[in-house]
């Protein structure tokens, strides 16, 4: 099974058919490719593991091993607990670089860069400007290389502890109006499929440092610091090693950067912050 993942393609050998339907749906919207893979990933279970394990074995491939609970809950647990570790060291070894955040789009092709702490309100913000006619182009993890972003998930999840604190949302009957088409995974996460699906987008237009606060109001301000900038993307991308941060710093150090605290009233008016992002880009 060969899918490429950003501007590598990765060989997965799975032992069991559970780990390669797993990785199927979590990638499917990646081409599956015939050429050559630049790297093989192989899945093993391992019956008294406490917690999976990821190394280099004697051939080069990557070695995963796992326990049998990664299997509970389905497609979420092995995506963050199994898949996305090993998904990690692969990126950097092949000089990309994996950042936590969302990559949504503008109509003249350009892209922005919601970057934030977990819990912080990307994916809520993500949500409200879906509502408001801007695609979702990738969330929860990209990878940067060679000028590119490539989203490695396509799927937006948001938290019902995010969704709490505006009581408009309480109770998910309320979504339907904002989030048509969602679904309920689990215990706590609700799904929103888009439809937009891109290969690859250019490095976005500015990054937004984000939070939600429902009862502040919007507001925002540049960052020019150089210094300043650098910390704040270090404290939102996920570096692996030195090397590969510097790689993507390279990339994305020019890039403008905003912070931007949302109020309450990002779901009611999606399109007024819409029109906001986009005048943030001029």
């Amino acid at each position: 099974m060969k899918v490429r993942i950003g501007a590598v393609v990765v060989e997965f050998l799975c032992d069991r058919e559970e780990i390669r339907d797993h990785i199927s749906h979590l990638l499917r919207y990646h081409k599956a490719g015939a050429e050559a893979a630049a790297c093989t990933v192989r899945f093993q279970l391992d019956e008294t593991l406490a917690r999976n394990q990821s190394a280099l074995d004697g051939q080069g491939a990557y070695l995963c091993r796992y326990a049998p609970n990664f299997l509970e809950n389905a497609t979420q647990r092995f995506y963050y607990r199994v898949l996305f570790p090993v998904l990690q060291r692969v990126c950097c070894d092949c000089a990309q670089m994996m950042v936590h955040g969302s990559l949504l789009g503008l109509e003249d092709g350009n892209s922005i860069l919601l970057m934030g702490p977990s819990g912080g309100g990307k994916s809520t913000c993500a949500a409200a400007w879906l509502n408001g006619g801007m695609p979702l182009m990738g969330d929860d993890t990209l990878c940067i290389a060679g000028g590119r972003c490539y989203p490695l998930k396509r799927e937006l999840h948001i938290g019902e502890d995010s969704l709490a604190k505006f009581p408009r949302l309480k109770g998910t009957r309320h979504l339907e109006p904002y989030m048509p088409g969602y679904r309920k995974l689990g215990y706590d996460w609700i799904a929103l499929y888009p439809e937009l699906v891109l290969e690859a987008a250019p490095l976005p237009g500015f990054i937004a440092v984000t939070a939600v606060r429902p009862d502040s109001r919007t507001s925002s301000r540049a960052l020019t610091d150089p210094g300043q900038k650098r910390v704040l993307f270090q404290e939102n991308a996920s570096a692996y090693t030195p090397a590969s941060f510097a790689r993507a710093w390279e990339e994305i150090g020019r890039i403008p950067f905003v912070e931007i605290a949302w109020g309450s009233d990002i779901w009611e008016h999606p399109g007024m912050h819409v029109g906001y992002l986009k005048n943030l880009l001029r």
